[in-house]
Parts: structure tokens; sequence; C-alpha cells
């Protein structure tokens, strides 16, 4: 029994380490029976990362977009280059970073619950639902540039409370910039969704930044955006003018209803498998899915009244400190504003951008629900047995192995031209 207790009290003391393994885990235990040669984008990163790590090129420009064709900056191809070089340019180190990136997200997950709640159980909690996320678990199992940007999400979002806790630290306004810029060069929703982010929660807080800390975040950004830049600069700057007319006479909001349906889609669809994107079990629409998004909408209702009653930082029942509200109100209406707005189809990837806002709600909901109903274990022993059938579910239906990836790269991709236009 003396034993037992022991590793109670090591699982206590170390329960963050324990998550982030068991989440490494669940990424990496079905990578040899995924299926990648049906992914385009997956020989172009392997194509373009070879260039770098072997075949001592400069790129310069990142994958395009599907609206105007604007490419984005190259730091997508370079995250994927230390792990590639050291495995010999083996294809599994791109999806080992994809699934080493998810893991960090996790622990930053985690941080900014922790920042917000001073609640080391809710942020282990949404740590650990977020380890078993089947929407998680299946953006490690292929890459696409947009994958990586929840990390750089999370890490903006905790510079932001720390900004606004701490006063301005010239330091935090440096790492934010290249965090920003890093983020824009992953997918288009960050070029907005996050500055928006960052102005509307300074606003909030009421602490604009000074010239030194605008020079810092500028300065920051120029440098992290310098291989992109060199090429504007060489090429007329033909992408940022494409950039500029990004949207143009589509963002009138003439569907907004349905984007409404989609965003709600996203929401019910990253946390259950009951949605049209993400249907990767044979378990049908039940209470569970009430379940969730009753738990989200309490969440969300419990916040909107707060905001009427006492305003933005005034007292709660879902435990956020009011600097985290400021910024995670910022962030919802971002991201809401910029997705609500456009006139065209959202795309799955479009809402990432949104990731883990939905997952962060669940958790607050159901410590706000455990604060009326002392309900906690039940619900989390619930939301675990569903993710674990889900993730055995998802990696039990692909099966492909590496040599028909070789032999697909050599036929078809491996001296096809334009190779970085393939994507999305």
């Amino acid at each position: 029994m003396s034993l037992l207790k022991k590793n109670i009290e090591y699982a206590k003391k170390y329960h963050l380490v324990l998550i982030i393994l068991i989440g490494l885990a669940v990424r990496l235990i079905g990578w040899r029976f995924m299926d990648y040669t049906n992914f385009p984008e997956f020989y172009r990163d392997y194509i373009m990362t070879e260039k770098i790590a072997f075949g001592g090129q400069l790129v310069l420009l990142g994958p395009p977009s599907m609206l105007h064709h604007f490419h984005f900056g190259p730091i997508y191809y370079y995250i994927f280059t230390p792990l590639f070089a050291l495995f010999g340019g083996h294809p599994f180190s791109l999806i080992l970073t994809g699934a080493i990136v998810s893991v960090i997200t996790i622990f930053y997950f985690y941080k900014l619950l922790l920042l917000w709640s001073g609640d080391s159980k809710l942020a282990a909690a949404g740590g650990w639902l977020l380890a078993l996320s089947l929407y998680a678990v299946h953006l490690t199992s292929y890459v696409s540039n947009p994958n990586f940007l929840p990390l750089f999400t999370l890490i903006a979002l905790i510079l932001l409370t720390r900004i606004i806790q701490d006063g301005a630290k010239l330091k935090n306004y440096f790492i934010l910039g290249a965090i920003l810029a890093i983020a824009g060069q992953l997918h288009a929703t960050a070029l907005l969704v996050l500055p928006l982010t960052f102005l509307l929660s300074l606003l909030l807080a009421k602490k604009l930044p000074n010239a030194k800390q605008w020079l810092a975040l500028l300065a920051a950004g120029t440098i992290t955006y310098l291989p992109y830049l060199f090429f504007e600069l060489t090429h007329g700057f033909q992408n940022t003018l494409r950039l500029l007319s990004l949207g143009q006479n589509r963002l009138t909001g003439t569907h907004f209803f349905d984007q409404i349906t989609a965003v709600f889609g996203f929401f019910s669809g990253s946390l259950t498998p009951f949605n049209y994107y993400y249907s990767y079990t044979y378990l049908t629409p039940n209470s569970l899915y009430i379940a969730v998004i009753f738990l989200a909408a309490a969440c969300l209702i419990s916040a909107i009244y707060q905001i009427i009653k006492y305003g933005v930082g005034g007292s709660t029942t879902t435990n956020i400190s009011p600097e985290g509200k400021k910024v995670l109100y910022s962030w919802s209406f971002a991201c809401f504003f910029s997705l609500l707005i456009y006139n065209g189809p959202l795309q799955a990837h479009y809402l990432i951008i949104l990731w883990p806002l939905p997952l962060m709600l669940l958790v607050f909901g159901i410590f706000w629900v455990n604060s009326k109903i002392k309900i906690l274990k039940p619900l989390l022993l619930l939301l675990t047995v569903t993710s674990v059938l889900q993730i055995y579910s998802f990696y039990r239906t692909e099966h492909t192995g590496w040599e028909q990836f070789y032999k697909t790269l050599h036929s078809d991709y491996q001296n096809r031209s334009g190779i970085e236009e393939i994507g999305s």
C-alpha cells in the first residue's frame, strides 16, 4: 500500500511529464499504420526540406495559399530540417516533428490554463484532454502548415497575459514579435487574428506599448521574416501585393449564417466524433454530444453574463483571472470577427486559429459544473474513455507503409517542377 501511495505522489508531482509522455505515445503509436500517400503536401514538404538539409539551397518561400496564390514565409520548412537531417532524410522525421510540436502544444496549453486560473487541477485536466484529443491526433497524423499554428497561438496568448500582468517588459515584446512572425508564416488567419488580439488585449488593459516596445516588436518580427523579405525585395513585392488583395470584395458577410454553422460544427466536431469533418469512429450521436455542447455553452453564457454585469475583468465563476479574461475575450472576438465576415466557404484549416479554444471552454465548463455538482471525476473518465475509443478507431482504419511512399515520390514528385506550388 505504501508503494501505491508513493506512486500516486510521484504521479501528482510529475503529472505534466506523464501527460506529455502519454500524449507523445498516442501520437506515435499508430505512425506505421497511417496512409501518407494521399497527401500531395507531404511530398512537397519532403522535397523542400530535402533541398535545405542536403541540397544546400536557401529556401525563401513557404507554401502557397488557396486565395490569390500568395506565399507564406519559409519557417515551416526550417522547422522540419533538424530532425530531417538527424534521421538521414527519412520521411518519418516530418511526422515526428509534428508529434513533438503537438506535445509542446500540450505543455503550453497547460501553462496557459495555469496562468489564467492558478489551478493546477484545471490545467492538468486540460492538458490530459488535449493529449487524448482526436482532433489534435488527427492534426499530427499528416503534415500541413496550419497544423503547427496552435502552438504559436498559445505562446502568443501567454506572452500577452504576462505583458498585462507584469507590466511592459521589453523581452516579452521582442519574443512576441518573433512568435507573431512565425505564426503569420504558417497561415493567413494568423496575420489578422493574432495582431488584432494583441491590440484588443492591450487596449482593454490600457497598456499600449511605448516607442521602445514597438521597436522591439517590429525588430523581432522583421528578423524572423528576413528570408521572406529578401525574396520580396528582389521580386517587386509580388507576394505582399497579392496578400493586400486577399479577400477583396469578399469580406461582405453575406454567408454569415453559413459561417456560424461551420464554426458550430468545428466546436462540436473538435470535441466529439459527431461531425462531418472528422468522422473516424463508428460511435453514433448520443447524450455525450449534448453534454459537451452544454458545457461549452454554459461557460460562454457565464462569461457573457459577467461581462454585462461586472464588465471585463470582474468577478468570475469560471476561475479565469482578469488578465486572462481580457486576452480570452480579445482572441475569441478576433477569431469570430475574421471568420464570420468572410464571404466564402470556411475550410477546416481556416478554423484551426480557434484551436484549442473549444477544449479550453470545455475544461472551464467542466469545472464550472463541478462547482455546482461534484461530478469532475465521472466527467473526465467519460471523456477519457470516449477519446481512447476514437483514437483506436482512427488508427485501425488506416494502413500504408513507407515503401509505397518512396515509390510514389520517385514516380510522381521527385523531378516535378513547381513542387512548392502543391498545397493549400
